[in-house]
């Protein structure tokens, strides 16, 4: 017997014959709890259009780590899909927060169901963000559902317990930027670059909450402390308003412009200057060291950051 269910993160209509926990969707691709996705099918077509809107509205929220947004769209997200892992940890995250509750507790001793992506999208959060007085929680809750974000959790744990917080402080170097979809492989370009003495800086990990009227003001003097723009270029980043808004901020401070493209994008009516910016296809050792050298090179000339590469905005 055939169910009809709708996805989660794009609404498409699905026709399931069979019941895993979790199925793909044929269009977004992303994998989603078919629990949800029929549950989601029972109200009206309205809501089954929301759910891109209502996605894209939480992750940038997250992305600016506004918490009055992230309350909000997280509860908009529960209204329709009661259990949803994102909407119920951003919920907990910023309530707890916001209101001083020990909601964020509760999240992590409670049984979860989610997708791999959206656990470990929400065990790096909690990791970065969580309140510091949860570790013996947040630690059992990273060895059950995360266990091979073991060793970063240690070594994030120790140095968020310092009275300086190193995440605090605007970069020196690389700025990172992408959508909330791509922050797992930000956190690995990330490791890689800080392997290499490279320091770089991304909101997901690094920014702390913030009113939206010191937003800009703060993106501003963290755009204008790197030495280049680095941003992710996916169909997720092109979505976002945020992209635009700090793209103009980057080409207003002079910053070169490091472009990746995994894979082919229609870039619709983001204005980007691709014939002026470093295009790079493929995230290989070559481009890490050549980074690295460049950097080691010329870090203490008195010379333009866009000499670098060799290239001007």
């Amino acid at each position: 017997m055939s169910n009809i269910a709708i996805c989660t993160h794009c609404g498409l209509k699905i026709e399931v014959k069979t019941h895993p926990k979790l199925i793909s969707c044929p269009m977004c691709h992303h994998e989603i709890v078919l629990s949800h996705a029929l549950h989601l099918a029972t109200f009206d077509i309205p809501h089954a259009t929301l759910m891109p809107i209502l996605r894209l509205n939480l992750h940038e929220a997250v992305l600016k780590n506004d918490l009055n947004a992230i309350y909000q769209s997280a509860l908009d997200l529960q209204g329709i899909i009661p259990g949803d892992l994102e909407a119920d940890y951003f919920f907990s995250y910023a309530d707890t927060l916001k209101n001083d509750t020990d909601r964020i507790n509760t999240f992590l001793t409670t049984a979860i169901e989610g997708t791999a992506q959206s656990i470990d999208h929400v065990g790096l959060h909690l990791i970065y963000h969580a309140p510091v007085n949860t570790f013996d929680r947040l630690k059992a809750f990273i060895e059950n559902h995360c266990p091979d974000h073991r060793e970063l959790f240690n070594r994030i744990h120790d140095l968020r317990q310092k009275k300086d917080d190193p995440f605090s402080k605007p970069p020196k170097h690389l700025y990172l930027f992408g959508a909330f979809e791509n922050s797992i492989d930000l956190k690995e370009v990330s490791l890689i670059l800080e392997n290499k003495a490279i320091p770089t800086w991304f909101t997901f990990r690094d920014l702390r909450p913030l009113s939206i009227d010191n937003y800009p003001n703060h993106m501003r003097r963290i755009i204008s402390n790197s030495f280049a723009f680095f941003l992710w270029l996916s169909p997720q980043t092109i979505a976002l308003d945020e992209t635009k808004a700090q793209l103009n901020l980057a080409r207003e401070l002079k910053k070169p412009l490091i472009v990746y493209t995994p894979d082919p994008v229609d870039l619709g009516e983001l204005k980007l200057p691709l014939e002026q910016a470093f295009v790079i296809t493929e995230l290989n050792d070559a481009f890490y060291e050549f980074v690295a050298a460049k950097l080691i090179e010329q870090s203490d000339e008195a010379k333009t950051a866009a000499s670098i590469f060799d290239i001007e905005l």
